[in-house]
Formats: C-alpha cells, sequence, structure tokens
C-alpha cells in the first residue's frame, strides 16, 4: 500500500493509540483462553510482536481490538499448544467453544460500551460534550486547547477530570441497567 509519509504517520500514530486503549481488553480476552497470568502474558508478548509487524495491515483504527483479539487468539492457541503436557489443558473442541464465546461477549460487551459512552455524552451540554470531543479525538495538545478556551492547561485538566469521571459513572450505570 503506496501512502505519503504524512499519512503513514498519521495511521502509526492511530494505531499506538489504539494498542494502548486496548492492550487491558485484549489481556482480558486472552484470560478467557488461558489458564493463567503467566500465558497470558506469553501470549500478548507473541501477539504483540505480530501486531507491530503488521500494522499496516489494520484497515481502520476502529478495527483494532477485533483485529488484535484475532491475533490473540491464534497465540494464545500455540502457547496452549506449547503447554499441553499439563493435564488440566482443555481438549480443542472445548477451546475453540470457549474461545468463540469469550470472543462474541468481548464485541458485545464493547457495543454496549460504546452505546453507554454515547448515551452519556448525550447527557452532558452541548461545549462540555464539544470539549470532551476535542480533548480526545483531535491531534492537538491540551495546551492548544486550553488557549482556543482562554483557559490554563491545568483549569482544564481539572475540568476534563470532572467530566469524565461524570462520563465513567454515567456509563456504570448504565450497563447495570441492562438486563444481564
Amino acid at each position: 500500500m503506496a501512502e505519503n509519509g504524512s499519512n503513514s504517520s498519521e495511521r502509526h500514530e492511530a494505531f499506538i493509540r489504539a494498542y494502548s486503549a486496548n492492550e487491558g481488553r485484549v489481556k482480558a480476552f486472552l484470560r478467557t483462553l488461558l489458564p493463567d497470568w503467566d500465558a497470558v502474558d506469553e501470549a500478548f508478548q507473541e501477539a504483540s510482536i505480530v501486531m507491530w509487524q503488521k500494522w499496516e495491515q489494520l484497515d481502520s483504527a476502529d478495527n483494532f481490538f477485533p483485529w488484535a483479539c484475532m491475533i490473540a487468539r491464534l497465540k494464545s492457541m500455540h502457547v496452549r499448544r506449547k503447554h499441553g503436557r499439563d493435564r488440566l489443558v482443555f481438549d480443542d473442541d472445548l477451546w475453540e467453544l470457549l474461545a468463540d464465546e469469550a470472543a462474541a461477549e468481548s464485541a458485545e460487551s464493547h457495543q454496549q460500551e460504546t452505546h453507554a459512552l454515547d448515551h452519556c455524552l448525550n447527557e452532558l451540554k452541548q461545549h462540555q460534550r464539544e470539549l470532551v470531543l476535542r480533548a480526545y479525538q483531535d491531534k492537538g495538545s491540551i495546551k492548544e486547547l486550553a488557549v482556543s478556551q482562554d483557559t490554563t492547561p491545568e483549569r482544564l485538566y481539572k475540568v476534563l477530570a470532572r467530566l469524565k469521571t461524570r462520563l465513567q459513572d454515567c456509563v456504570e450505570l448504565q450497563l447495570k441497567a441492562l438486563p444481564q
């Protein structure tokens, strides 16, 4: 895929942001597939190497989590086979069933969280919503945003921290209200 340097740089930055934002979720996904945290760490390390080698194949940062889970799942199979002599390892059919369930639950959970966040963002006043979106989606710095808001970066950080807490509380309430 031939790209100019700027576009490639922006895609690489989007990949790094998506990688950082989803690291914990991918490890949680791996934990549903593997027997212990040592195996999770091993599989995540191997999956990370592949992700970094193939980051240009990711079509959009929005698709990072399913893409990363696919790679992590393959690496977890390798780790599981490597440790397959253990008596407590599931057979392949059961493992595949558990992996499919975990992937489906993870995708559904992500969709529910996204829907809850959208709802909670819409609960904010318009200027608050715009501030949050500019702070977390724009590529500019907090200093630049503070200047555009005619405030100090310190004050802006405090405002954003309060809004983030408010959004977290709202999302938690929305998710608790969902039928189990």
